[in-house]
């Protein structure tokens, strides 16, 4: 009986030893068709990703734009980079130095802005101490719903400016950025 049941056990292990052994040609088919629907899924993203960048660039200034009583603003640099999320995405980043010539401390916004004609959104908002300058960066972005459009003349950005405090109002500053260089 001994016999018997050692050799069912025998049995049974050389059973599960064959079941849990590497079939390499089952392994290796799988892998090979993981690994070509991924290089087509990469040569496609590739594909996408060789037409962005084409109208990128990064351009250094250093110009007054804007000057007024209350504020000062210098052209540092704008630059335009695309991406590729899902589909090509844009962004424009313009830096800028802004000087708080008031002897308040003052915050400032984005009010509205326009690109050779049509309206887009900018983001803006920032804080100056009185009598110092800040760098800030006005960014631009492309929505899911509608791209960016590609500026080539002129882009306007309005900017609210108060008092920290909340007790002056100085008005809206019109910022105009020339894209013909």
């Amino acid at each position: 009986m001994k016999k018997f049941l050692l050799s069912c056990i025998a049995f049974l292990m050389a059973i599960f030893i064959t079941a849990c052994g590497d079939d390499k040609e089952g392994a290796g088919a799988d892998t090979t068709d993981i690994s070509t629907e991924e290089n087509s899924q990469d040569e496609t993203e590739q594909d996408n990703e060789e037409d962005i960048g084409e109208h990128d660039f990064e351009k250094e200034f250093d110009e007054v734009i804007y000057d007024s009583d209350e504020i000062a603003v210098v052209l540092k640099k704008i630059r335009r980079e695309s991406f590729w999320d899902l589909r090509e995405r844009e962004s424009y980043y313009i830096n800028v130095e802004i000087e708080n010539k008031l002897d308040t401390d003052i915050a400032f916004w984005y009010e509205e802005s326009e690109a050779d004609g049509e309206e887009i959104h900018a983001v803006i908002r920032d804080t100056v101490n009185a009598k110092t300058k800040v760098d800030s960066v006005i960014k631009i972005e492309d929505s899911w719903d509608e791209p960016l459009p590609l500026i080539e003349d002129y882009l306007e950005v309005n900017i609210k400016v108060v008092e920290e405090d909340g007790g002056g109002d100085f008005g809206i500053h019109t910022l105009r950025f020339d894209f013909n260089f």
